[in-house]
């Protein structure tokens, strides 16, 4: 069906009412050269009139050259003159995006290794038996896989009935807070995601950052906000990488308990650690289950998947079944073949190796400069002097094709300057390549510090 507006009958002239919408659509690029059109006799039944009105309007729109018959049916003349048709100039966006040589923000993985063996299967495998979908809160299988992932990678000792597959992180964020209530207040990190902040305000919630000090968010600040949820990253702060330390866990976790407070756990990307052993999930240590952890397949396997899962606290559980929708039954069920073949496992171990040489690579490209890697993940930070070096350094880079992400940004309001690198989606190669032209900015630009090295943690 083709968008034609609706036929003012009071107007007379049918045919040429018709003739009018089509050629306005392929004037405007909305149909293009080739594209079928619908067969008289369908048109006529979709606008409610003979089919002989639309016979005389195709009828006059092949006399002009629009449209032309063949043995595939009617279609837009493919031999239509260019002009005929008003190219529209590509939006300013897509116009960045052909301009963008890298994306260095951080968060992106690095999926050329997905391309093996057992990915290649479990799509097989869900394609040659397609799914009906699966209700909230998933496919069952799957959500005993997830828990049993939990177990062995985080210590939770997590249920199948606990498991909401989601079709992302941010999608199980929304349904948590739609059962938690409207217009909830919602505590979250200072630094931390500046885009989470704004799709939480988008939904109606009032968000307030708390400081963030080295052993994790500040309780005493907490306890002023007063907030029905809190939102954190304990096992690895975001940006910065600290993880909360075993007392201030504790601190929270009794400070939820005492007053009735969910804490959502953004557990975005633990199962990707180089440098010791990963933190336990603070729901591991939860008595109370005032708990609930979002994960994410996004960052360990792709963002492409559209899928993720959150572990609920029991206080939420039915209300967050209610207003839960359905993830993807395919993407579920080639998940649960990926998993069941082992693949996501050995995925991951190959990948914390492959991050962690790109981790070391960071350290060698950035000796002379402040720079932070991570214990874990796909970012790391290099420290600049003020604002004005930070805003020198991002244009520059833009500059080149080159897209990073400013340290301000991540705080409510500007204290640190830097850059935040992502270095998970490249080739070890291009990563060395465009780390170094990034450090070749910064030089550049006139923002070094010559007694700076890397803290190497």
């Amino acid at each position: 069906m083709i968008p034609l507006e609706p036929l003012d009958r009071g107007a007379g002239n049918l045919p040429h009412q018709i003739t009018r919408h089509l050629r306005g659509l392929i004037d405007a690029g909305r149909l293009t050269p080739g594209d079928p059109v619908p067969s008289t006799r369908a048109l006529a039944t979709d606008l409610g009139v003979s089919r002989g009105t639309v016979v005389a309007a195709y009828e006059q729109l092949m006399g002009e050259g629009y449209l032309a018959t063949g043995r595939g049916g009617t279609r837009v003349n493919p031999d239509l003159p260019p002009t005929h048709v008003r190219r529209r100039a590509p939006a300013a966006s897509i116009a960045k995006e052909a301009r963008r040589r890298a994306d260095l923000r951080p968060g992106i993985p690095n999926t050329e290794a997905l391309t093996g063996t057992a990915w290649r299967a479990a799509w097989r495998q869900a394609a040659a038996n397609p799914s009906r979908g699966y209700p909230v809160p998933g496919a069952p299988r799957l959500r005993e896989l997830i828990a049993e992932h939990l177990r062995i990678t985080r210590s939770v000792p997590a249920a199948p009935e606990d498991i909401l597959v989601t079709s992302g992180a941010r999608d199980g964020l929304r349904t948590l807070l739609s059962a938690v209530g409207a217009a909830s207040v919602v505590a979250v990190e200072d630094p931390g995601y500046p885009s989470l902040r704004a799709v939480l305000r988008d939904h109606g919630h009032r968000v307030v950052p708390v400081p963030v000090d080295g052993e994790g968010m500040e309780i005493a600040a907490l306890a002023r906000v007063q907030p029905q949820v809190v939102l954190i990253t304990p096992s690895h702060q975001y940006p910065l990488g600290a993880a909360m330390s075993a007392p201030r866990r504790h601190q929270l976790l009794d400070y939820a308990a005492e007053r009735g407070v969910i804490v959502v756990e953004d557990d975005y990307d633990s199962e990707l650690r180089y440098v010791g052993q990963p933190h336990p999930a603070l729901a591991a240590v939860d008595t109370a289950g005032r708990v609930a952890t979002l994960g994410s397949f996004s960052k360990t396997v792709t963002p492409g998947l559209g899928l993720g899962f959150v572990l609920m606290p029991q206080v939420l559980r039915a209300d967050m079944r209610a207003r839960a929708t359905p993830a993807s039954g395919m993407v579920q069920d080639a998940m649960t073949y990926f998993m069941e073949a082992e693949g996501l496992r050995h995925h991951l171990a190959r990948m914390r190796r492959e991050y962690k040489r790109r981790r070391d690579l960071f350290v060698e490209v950035f000796a002379r400069e402040r720079a932070e890697p991570m214990d874990g993940g796909l970012h790391a930070v290099v420290y600049l002097d003020d604002a004005r070096a930070e805003e020198s350094v991002v244009a520059e880079c833009a500059r080149r094709g080159l897209t990073v992400q400013a340290l301000s940004e991540y705080w409510s309001s500007s204290q640190r300057s830097g850059i935040v690198l992502g270095i998970g989606a490249y080739g070890y190669s291009r990563t060395r390549e465009l780390l170094g032209e990034v450090r070749e900015v910064i030089r550049r630009e006139g923002w070094i510090d010559p007694r700076a090295k890397v803290e190497g943690r």
